[in-house]
């Protein structure tokens, strides 16, 4: 059996062999060899595999593992766990090394691969500018998940022992920091980041979307008059507008200081939640499962990385932003700061909602956050409190004699 038929989505990933070759599954399934790059990091693999097989827990040196998901996650790909030693390092929490992992922590533990291998690759060290941190490769030691609990930080599950593993290696672990700047190595990087991250070749996070456009594609079905109903709130909203794409849209109704900050990091080829995913917020929990599902439909995930400033203090605009994954940071005028977890009762309403704005926003963790039109979403609950309430008053006449 082939490791892709083994472990999917592994299309596009650099495979480090145990001979010291470097290759990539093709979307067909072939397996090709990367010469080039082979030839050129040849005396690094060779320090790399001798010191891994050596003591494959030496710090640095495994970063993550990479199998199968079995368990219900909000991703369909495989999963990537990032190893503890280099969670503190993407995620620090201020407290000792040895200290036990914080909720926020080991909430973080668990990606899909394509999120996994993109916050390796776009992790950065600010006190050492330019400087690539992690090339991450795959490294098959036909090991199984029950041998890396300790990174998983769970009890063993009984498929554990029958599901296979990849390590994800740095392929610049044993090179000195002044060596990780050279043209190989950018080059090496950027073909994976081009690869998997923003290749069309790359899954949708979730099995139903598969559609890159202005919405969606429907989860499950609406009912017509609550589509209906959608349809000409939009074109009452935004016009002729209303059939553009969700970041032509975005570009003509905020404010241009707000787009230039927000706007880049729309996740291209689109990715959305699953609707019920929405019920984390305050705001929506009131919605049906339709509300919901047009709701999931309409706004596409942004992904911003750590220390990106996204919301200045003192704009107006009419968007609101909801964290899905991450940290944010929120600054005060007088200096003051607070820290913005997702999943926390804090994320659970709009990140500074008051307008004019008054904080500052910036990433405080690489972060996953949803932009709604506030004037849609005000719409679109208000639409479906009235299909609710005409559906109870039809089931109380229906229940009269």
């Amino acid at each position: 059996m082939k490791l892709i038929d083994a472990i999917p989505d592994l299309t596009n990933f650099f495979i480090l062999l145990d001979n010291g070759q470097l290759g990539s599954y093709t979307l067909k399934g072939e397996f090709v060899l990367h010469k080039e790059s082979t030839a050129a990091f040849a005396e690094i693999i060779e320090q790399l595999l001798k010191q891994y097989k050596e003591d494959p827990d030496r710090p640095g040196y495994r970063v993550g593992i990479v199998y199968p998901t079995h368990e219900e996650q909000p991703w369909k790909s495989a999963s990537f766990a990032v190893d503890q030693h280099i969670l503190r390092k993407l995620y620090p929490s201020g407290g000792t090394q040895g200290a036990e992992l914080t909720s926020f922590q080991k909430r973080n533990i668990e990606k899909s691969i394509y999120q996994g291998i993109e916050l390796l690759l776009e992790h950065h060290d600010e006190s050492l500018p330019g400087v690539q941190i992690y090339c991450p490769v795959l490294y098959f030691r036909k090991k199984s998940l029950a041998d890396y609990l300790s990174v998983l930080s769970r009890e063993e599950h009984p498929e554990d022992k029958t599901t296979p593993v990849m390590d994800v290696l740095n392929l610049l672990a044993p090179l000195p920091v002044s060596r990780r700047s050279n043209k190989e190595i950018v080059a090496v990087t950027r073909k994976i980041y081009e690869g998997v991250i923003h290749k069309d070749a790359r899954k949708n996070a979730y099995g139903f979307l598969n559609q890159k456009g202005k919405a969606g594609v429907i989860s499950q079905p609406v009912t017509d008059g609550m589509s209906a109903q959608v349809d000409r709130a939009l074109a009452d909203i935004f016009g002729d507008r209303s059939t553009q794409e969700f970041s032509s849209l975005m570009q003509t109704y905020c404010e241009p200081e707000t787009y230039e900050r927000v706007g880049k990091w729309l996740e291209d080829p689109y990715q959305y939640v699953k609707p019920e995913q929405l019920k984390m917020y305050r705001r929506f929990r009131g919605l049906s499962m339709d509300g919901l599902v047009i709701l999931a439909d309409q706004h596409p995930i942004f992904r911003a990385p750590i220390t990106t400033q996204l919301l200045a203090r003192g704009t107006k605009d009419n968007w609101n932003m909801y964290l899905l994954e991450g940290a944010l940071e929120l600054e005060a005028e007088d200096g003051e700061k607070i820290i913005v977890e997702a999943q926390t009762p804090q994320a659970a309403a709009p990140i500074s909602s008051l307008k004019p704005r008054i904080f500052t926003v910036t990433a405080a963790t690489p972060v996953r956050f949803l932009w709604m039109y506030d004037p849609f979403v005000e719409t679109l609950i208000k639409i479906d409190k009235e299909n609710r309430d005409e559906d109870e008053l039809t089931v109380q006449s229906l229940r009269e004699p």
